[in-house]
């Protein structure tokens, strides 16, 4: 099976002109037959035989030309707009992630510091308790061994 042709008698002078299929388009246009006079001497003779032809349209040169001046076009732009969205919304998350961690880790970061200020106070707490239990009982080790002493005296 060959190329598929599309053969119609449209009216597009800037397509290319196949002379092989000769002009048995419709017939010649009566100027004065128009629906608006104003038009008259418009159109020359010329323009009404390049209009009357036949024009072939080879598919796939209008596909061809479809795609490379609409599709590709088209997809490319497609595409740039894509990556500038893509990389948009990337550094907008990006920044929001960077953003949330960063103040989740102040408030641990605070947190932390609360509890280690309040372990030293326990700690500060608890040592000064355990100098004054060991004073007490250095204290009491004082006084008993005076009363020792006092008991041993008055027993003699």
């Amino acid at each position: 099976m060959g190329k598929l042709r599309w053969y119609v008698s449209f009216r597009f002078p800037y397509l290319a002109s196949n002379p092989f299929l000769g002009a048995h388009g419709p017939p010649s246009l009566n100027i004065d037959g128009l629906a608006f006079k104003e038009t008259r001497g418009v159109i020359n003779s010329q323009q009404l035989t390049l209009f009357n032809r036949q024009y072939s349209i080879d598919i796939d040169t209008l596909h061809g030309r479809f795609k490379d001046e609409i599709i590709d076009p088209w997809v490319k732009q497609m595409k740039e707009a894509g990556e500038k969205a893509l990389l948009g919304t990337t550094e907008t998350r990006f920044k929001a992630a960077k953003n949330l961690m960063t103040s989740a880790l102040v408030l641990r970061e605070d947190r932390y510091k609360q509890e280690l200020e309040k372990k030293e106070k326990r700690m500060e707490r608890l040592v000064a308790i355990y100098s004054n239990l060991l004073a007490a009982e250095e204290a009491s080790l004082e006084l008993l061994v005076r009363l020792e002493a006092l008991e041993t005296r008055s027993g003699q």
